[in-house]
């Protein structure tokens, strides 16, 4: 059971509904008096989330498609690029790789995200932290 689940003490009614109780000390407050608990959509889906994600069914992405990113190209200089496709690889022994294939009119390259912060920037203020590093000047 998930620390979530835990911690807002939701559970599964016998018709297989979500329920979260009411409870003062998971902060949850209903109005009109209502203490006996809430069901329905919200709580469904988070709960579809969070079994999910205990089963390792969810992989989260630092980046989208469409993002632009700043690839190093030398010492002194970086290129915006745009993140144009996602590759997720989960192997059997259930190790997840996410590749981001980042492109502009000229070029395209594959790169994983532990090169993100290496080589490949989400944002210029970054890149530009990295240029000065890699030039010594910080």
């Amino acid at each position: 059971m998930s620390e979530l689940v835990k911690k807002l003490k939701i559970t599964k009614t016998q018709d297989g509904a979500w329920l979260l109780p009411y409870s003062e000390e998971n902060g949850i407050k209903f109005h009109s008096g209502d203490t006996t608990g809430y069901t329905g959509k919200p709580i469904d889906r988070l709960a579809e989330y969070q079994e999910a994600e205990n089963e390792r069914r969810i992989v989260r992405l630092k980046y989208k498609v469409g993002s632009t990113v700043y690839k190093l190209t030398g010492m002194h200089s970086f290129k915006p690029m745009k993140i144009v496709s996602v590759s997720v690889h989960i192997n059997t022994a259930g190790s997840v790789q996410i590749s981001y294939l980042v492109a502009d009119g000229d070029e395209s390259e594959f790169f994983t995200e532990d090169l993100f912060g290496v080589y490949v920037f989400g944002s210029e203020e970054e890149a530009t932290r990295r240029l000065a590093s890699l030039r010594g000047e910080v």
